[in-house]
């Protein structure tokens, strides 16, 4: 947990992003990229998403997407002994990547004007940022009683 809350301060003040996610994805994909790699190398030993954080922004949308989906699976259906340390670090989604979905609410005339996005662009990341808000709501709801046994 300790290493999530640095690497999140670091993401925000900016440290090491250059070049990387879009401005108005930094914070939120590189705080997704940091929980989902400390998630699937200690917790569950799956691969991370294919994807990545330096292409077009569709791409980067879809990246977090697939990122969040598969750290959803994960905590609905957690590998058997994985319980209770799934359930610690949902509380991780409240407070640092809860709060950074408003990046995604984006004007359609943004969408297309500042980020060139075509219209069936336009459709899919609308449909893509809905599905991770539901994603992180669905992960933070698998919180139940947080014990700090595996911060």
């Amino acid at each position: 947990m300790n290493v999530i809350i640095v690497v999140a301060v670091t993401v925000m003040l900016g440290v090491g992003t250059e070049g990387q996610f879009d401005p108005q994805l930094r914070v939120l994909g590189n705080i997704v990229m940091s929980i989902g790699n400390h998630l699937f190398a200690r917790f569950t030993y799956h691969e991370v998403p294919a994807g990545s954080e330096n292409g077009t922004f569709i791409e980067q949308v879809s990246y977090i997407h697939q990122m969040l989906q598969k750290m959803r699976d994960h905590f609905l259906n957690p590998p058997e002994g994985l319980e209770d340390q799934l359930r610690d670090l949902s509380q991780s989604f409240s407070f640092q990547v809860k709060v950074q979905l408003p990046k995604l609410d984006i004007e359609e005339k943004d969408l297309k004007d500042k980020f060139g996005l075509t219209e069936e662009e336009i459709k899919r990341f609308k449909l893509m940022a809905n599905d991770c808000k539901r994603f992180v709501d669905e992960i933070i709801e698998t919180r139940g009683v947080v014990t700090d046994k595996y911060l």
